[in-house]
């Protein structure tokens, strides 16, 4: 392909591909801050994952983490911001239906591991 034809196709995407890249450094921090157990890191890191480029799962990651901090408030509206994204994501309605139980009966028996896992 000619350098200049190269150059037009990638002229402007700079920024959005530093976003991008920004975003999944941050996505990166916040898989390693789970599996650290630093809910707090993992917290700010998908806030800033997701104020560099909105995803599906930093916003369901984020609800999951803020129930884990005892925010149920937060964890509550992030998976409503997933579900605005994306309305039928299996794993969202599962969240959200798990945070309408009662707490000592969520996320028990046959729903205690989200859609997905069963794949």
């Amino acid at each position: 392909m000619p350098l200049f034809v190269l150059f037009l196709l990638t002229a402007g995407c700079g920024e959005k591909n530093q976003e991008i890249g920004a975003s999944r450094n941050h996505l990166f921090d916040a898989r390693k801050a789970i599996r650290d157990g630093d809910t707090a890191k993992a917290i700010a890191s998908l806030n800033a994952s997701i104020e560099s480029q909105p995803t599906i799962w930093a916003y369901f990651e984020l609800a999951v983490q803020h129930l884990k901090a005892g925010d149920e408030q937060a964890a509550l509206a992030n998976c409503e911001k997933v579900l605005e994204l994306k309305p039928d994501m299996a794993d969202a309605l599962w969240f959200k239906g798990e945070l309408q139980k009662p707490e000592p009966q969520r996320f028990k028996g046959r729903f205690k591991n989200p859609p997905s896992s069963r794949k």
